[in-house]
């Protein structure tokens, strides 16, 4: 070899170690268990079972209705009377409030839309229908609905007996529990509610 600088001179590689083979760090795969079900599997079962449900609750109306029959058929309607009369007492007063919140909410449309509404209103035959179809019509027309009144008691045999020194009647009681509120919550609401009228 020579003392050239440029010549090139060969250079001793060292022997690379031998490339180790690859580690496999992802875990190998379980077996699937024997417990595991395949989707659409369990979707077809499911949807079996909401099938016979549904059938299971037609049958039982079904036969719920034949021993109606049969009774009325016998003579047997005072136990039938007696499970439907309240259902007819709650339903009349019920659309008995439809039917004042329906007037109250009329006299919100301006005389101008007045027979427009009108002619809407008289094609549907249901109170909460003519309510839902006015309250339509009032939001097209940019108008504000009237105040709602008091919810309708739905249990006047009770009367509205003051009670627990909180000033609630016993409907007011009965809304506070249905809503989950405590009876000083709901008199306090009550209270503000009142002061903003």
């Amino acid at each position: 070899m020579t003392d050239n600088p440029q010549d090139p001179q060969p250079v001793e590689q060292e022997a690379a170690p031998p490339a180790a083979e690859p580690q496999n760090t992802a875990p190998e795969p379980t077996p699937p268990s024997e417990n595991m079900i395949p989707k659409s599997r369990f979707d077809e079962v499911n949807e079996r079972m909401k099938k016979a449900e549904k059938a299971l609750e037609k049958i039982t109306k079904a036969q719920q209705d034949a021993e109606r029959q049969k009774k009325i058929a016998a003579g047997e309607t005072e136990d039938l009377i007696k499970e439907l009369q309240p259902k007819a007492e709650r339903l009349g007063t019920l659309e008995a409030w439809l039917t004042d919140q329906l007037e109250a909410e009329l006299k919100s449309v301006p005389d101008a839309h007045r027979s427009h509404v009108d002619a809407i209103l008289s094609a549907i035959e249901k109170p909460e229908g003519k309510l839902q179809a006015l309250r339509a019509q009032l939001a097209i027309l940019g108008a504000a609905p009237a105040p709602k009144p008091a919810p309708p008691n739905l249990n006047a045999a009770e009367g509205t007996k003051q009670g627990g020194g909180h000033g609630l009647t016993r409907d007011e009681i009965l809304a506070a529990e249905g809503m989950g509120m405590s009876l000083e919550d709901y008199a306090t609401w009550k209270v503000k509610y009142q002061e903003r009228k």
